[in-house]
């Protein structure tokens, strides 16, 4: 495909990446295109994307990436049962308790 058809399906992925966590979406995502840009790369992290790899991946590099996706992931899962558990005790607390 040339340039010109692919850059929109990225600028796409990218927007669709961003308004992720707006919807209270949260998933790891890894990114792998065949060309990329320094604005979509860092548009693409910025928005919450892990990762960006090119094609084709090394294996190596794409099985790092998983992993360091799915070790955030957990940490962020964690992170918000823990608060859930801390707001459920909040709710419980009287007037004169908080």
């Amino acid at each position: 495909m040339p340039p010109s058809v692919r850059a929109p399906a990225q600028t796409l992925a990218v927007k669709l990446a961003a308004s992720l966590p707006s919807e209270k979406i949260v998933i790891p995502l890894i990114f792998i295109t065949d060309g990329v840009n320094r604005s979509l790369a860092v548009g693409a992290i910025k928005g919450g994307t892990g990762d960006v790899i090119t094609m084709p991946p090394l294996p190596e590099a794409l099985h790092k990436s998983i992993a360091q996706a799915l070790e955030r992931d957990t940490c962020v899962r964690q992170e918000e049962a823990q608060r859930g558990k801390i707001t459920a005790r909040l709710i419980q607390l009287t007037p004169c308790e908080r």
